[in-house]
């Protein structure tokens, strides 16, 4: 039996980090901060850049915002960092496949989820602290960004978080599967602008908007944005793990 290349680049990646978590754990730590720092400052710089046109061509704004947003994405693989919506799908495939057990795949995904937040609030708060961080008034795009996901239902923010990691999913695999590194960039800066374009509710994003609309002086209901995490983060692990996940594990079978 042989693997497919698909499943052997998984497996290099979750044996990677099993072995980083286990031996390495503040290294780990380190890559998942760095994840959550460099989609904070993807997110806040989108909105900020959307700001700029919101009263005068509000859909303009929409899609400025969706075009830098993807970013984000391109710093967390370029650098080789810890994305938790990532790892939903790593985790599962190797799960599926019997390479990882599931109580390490549950491991490796609640620890990055928490450094990638960590991450997101340290780099949301010394970004508060910049002076153009003074543009974020209650009218502005990211309070509106924020406003907009606490007034989505419990529902829509679990079906939205589903969608959210079936796109942010499609953008790693198909990179994975792409040689030209620019190719792999335009294919994800595609991907991602549509979930972006869409609002749709990916918990690592959502942890940089909440920080950086709080630590900005606004106040928010706390509670409500908890379960918002809570529900996201949910509906990413359906999205990521089982849709993308469990699916591409199963279409890339190991094959004679």
């Amino acid at each position: 039996m042989v693997k497919n290349e698909f499943i052997e680049k998984v497996q290099v990646a979750v044996e990677g980090k099993e072995k980083l978590l286990n031996q390495y754990f503040p290294l780990y730590a380190l890559r998942a901060i760095y994840a959550g720092m460099f989609l904070t400052i993807a997110t806040v710089c989108a909105a900020m850049a959307a700001n700029v046109f919101q009263d005068p061509l509000p859909y303009l704004a929409k899609f400025v915002y969706a075009i830098i947003f993807p970013f984000g994405l391109m710093m967390i693989l370029v650098l080789k960092t810890e994305l938790a919506t990532s790892n939903m799908m790593y985790t599962m495939v190797g799960q599926h496949q019997g390479l990882l057990k599931i109580s390490s795949g549950i491991k490796i995904v609640l620890i990055c989820t928490f450094f990638n937040w960590c991450g997101a609030i340290l780099m949301a708060l010394l970004m508060s602290w910049a002076t153009n961080a003074q543009q974020i008034t209650e009218t502005s795009f990211l309070v509106n960004v924020a406003q907009a996901k606490l007034a989505k239902s419990l529902l829509s923010i679990f079906i939205e978080a589903i969608l959210a990691n079936i796109f942010v999913n499609i953008a790693i695999i198909g990179q994975m599967n792409i040689k030209n590194e620019f190719a792999k960039l335009f294919f994800v800066e595609v991907v991602i602008f549509m979930f972006a374009y869409f609002g749709y509710e990916h918990v690592i994003a959502n942890f940089s908007v909440f920080s950086m609309v709080g630590f900005t002086g606004h106040s928010l209901p706390w509670g409500q944005v908890l379960m918002q995490w809570l529900v996201a983060f949910l509906g990413n692990v359906v999205g990521g793990g089982v849709i993308m996940g469990l699916g591409y594990s199963l279409l890339n079978r190991n094959t004679l």
